[in-house]
């Protein structure tokens, strides 16, 4: 007996719930008038998958506090939640220890007639591989929309930052006396280079584009990124550097045996987004370690931080997309996910140590790059005839270039560049401009082509041309350059339409060496024949 419980009312009671009491865990509790809930019966399933000792009948019950850490405030929520509303929904039941596991949970309820107290049965049913699998999906969903949204927004936002690299090009020689100046638009520059390596990491960790590979040296990039530190995390923040090996006190060299094969662009913002992680969880300031090493065909970086750390459920889950550890809005639960996934593509790992109070460690692990002999390149020779030559008077001849981009902001900025550059510039803000312009004049030496545009993009427009020119001379070579935010291997089946022609890529946002680089490049004037007109239009 328990209080007033009658023995054989529960068997009673327990035969009404054979049916869920075959359920994979069930739990039945008793409450009387004036008595608090016990559990007067737990099943087999029960003390396995929820950790509840096994109570029969002829038990004593359990009360609350012998279950399971928050076992009993569920089911004293449930039972609530059922005498408010007997059809309500329970939620999902979690079982943290050992293992995390997932339970949904059924609950019923039974007043015989007659009788003193309320019973009311819980069915636990485990769901565990499903909801993994539940929100797996819609993580994965959630980061196509992640990769839709920046497929989006890419071409806008790398608009804006070439509008304002264009801009800073333009300044940095007006203000090349003024060194504080100079300063202060040479970091408007590597912001701006920085965002766009923010977008291609997003397009990246989406599969929305590949990541741009070349031989760089990891220690040149994070002796960048402490000096950006420094200056803006303020002066309660230390930042120490091992920025070399074997190196004398005070070097500012970066060690050969630092050369991985990787996207500059990308590792800068996973690093960047580490050194942050580090510096927000010293609330009140302190040190921020950098240690390089080496081990067997490896390059390893440690960020190692004094913060508040990571406790050990945490660090099962920081990898994971939208988890954070931060207060609410203060993090977006991707920076990890986004430095795992750029780390596999560049063969590599990355590591997460914590202890709470103590800090945390993080170590970013790439394949060493083994360099070859460097050769001496061949000096590409341009023929006389591809160079602007000197009129009679002995002056040199003005180069011409068509501008064509729908965005006006980005059409001033790039013309700016190439006026610099005694590029004699017309900007045109849709293709089909620049077709009748084409039709109907003489041909530039250098057109400059934005991909993305409405109506007929880029590509399309440099077909048409082609196309037209072809038609009217053996060797129709214009110099023409393909302006996008896309990395190079994006146009590889397109380049491949037009091999050997003088077909050019810039990706913005550009600087003005890139600008200078591609005038100096080689092209073949195109000469209209004086017997045809060149006829092609928007409709052609």
């Amino acid at each position: 007996m328990v209080g007033s419980l009658d023995e054989s009312v529960s068997k009673r009671v327990l035969e009404m719930f054979q049916e869920q009491s075959r359920a994979p865990a069930g739990l039945m509790v008793w409450i009387g008038q004036g008595d608090e809930a016990v559990v007067v019966h737990s099943n087999t399933q029960a003390v396995h998958q929820l950790g509840v000792l096994r109570v029969e009948l002829t038990d004593p019950p359990l009360h609350w506090s012998q279950l399971p850490s928050g076992l009993g405030r569920y089911l004293q929520a449930g039972i609530s939640a059922c005498l408010n509303d007997p059809q309500t929904a329970l939620p999902v039941f979690e079982v943290l220890e050992p293992v995390k596991s997932a339970f949904s949970v059924k609950l019923f309820r039974r007043e015989p007639d007659g009788h003193e107290g309320v019973w009311f049965y819980f069915v636990f049913n485990e769901v565990t591989a499903w909801l993994s699998l539940q929100e797996e999906v819609m993580n994965t969903r959630r980061l196509e929309s992640i990769g839709s949204l920046a497929s989006g927004v890419a071409h806008d936002f790398n608009n804006l930052l070439m509008v304002i690299r264009g801009h800073a090009e333009f300044l940095t020689a007006q203000v090349a006396h003024d060194e504080s100046m100079a300063f202060s638009i040479d970091q408007i520059k590597k912001a701006c280079q920085s965002g766009a390596g923010l977008t291609q990491s997003l397009l990246g960790f989406a599969r929305k584009q590949s990541l741009v590979m070349q031989s760089m040296n990891v220690g040149q990039l994070i002796a960048e990124l402490v000096e950006l530190c420094r200056r803006s995390y303020g002066s309660r923040y230390q930042i120490d550097a091992d920025l070399v090996f074997n190196a004398p006190p005070g070097a500012r060299v970066c060690h050969p045996d630092l050369v991985i094969n990787g996207c500059a662009a990308a590792l800068g913002h996973c690093v960047l987004n580490i050194l942050n992680n580090a510096r927000d969880s010293m609330p009140d300031g302190g040190r921020i370690q950098i240690r390089f090493f080496q081990v067997n065909e490896t390059v390893q970086v440690s960020v190692i931080d004094d913060g508040v750390g990571i406790d050990p459920a945490g660090l099962k889950h920081i990898f994971e997309p939208f988890y954070t550890t931060k207060s609410k809005g203060a993090g977006t639960g991707l920076g990890l996910s986004l430095a795992q996934s750029i780390m596999k593509q560049h063969a590599g790992d990355i590591r997460v140590e914590s202890q709470v109070g103590v800090g945390t460690k993080v170590t970013f692990i790439w394949p060493k790059l083994v360099q070859e002999a460097p050769q001496e390149a061949p000096q590409e020779e341009i023929p006389p005839g591809d160079m602007p030559q000197p009129d009679k008077t002995g002056v040199q001849a003005v180069q011409s270039a068509y501008l064509i981009d729908d965005d006006e902001m980005v059409l001033t900025a790039v013309a700016q560049l190439l006026e610099s550059n005694k590029v004699k510039t017309t900007c045109f803000s849709s293709a089909e401009q620049a077709l009748v312009a084409v039709g109907s004049g003489e041909l530039p030496s250098m057109m400059f082509v934005d991909y993305t545009m409405p109506g007929t993009d880029g590509i399309t427009f440099m077909r048409k041309l082609y196309s037209e020119l072809r038609r009217h001379s053996s060797s129709p070579f214009l110099k023409m350059v393909l302006i996008s935010g896309h990395p190079p291997e994006f146009f590889d089946d397109f380049l491949k339409e037009f091999r050997g022609a003088p077909i050019y890529l810039l990706q913005k946002p550009f600087s003005a060496e890139d600008v200078t680089r591609i005038i100096r490049l080689p092209s073949r004037r195109f000469h209209r024949r004086t017997t045809s007109r060149v006829q092609i239009g928007p409709n052609s």
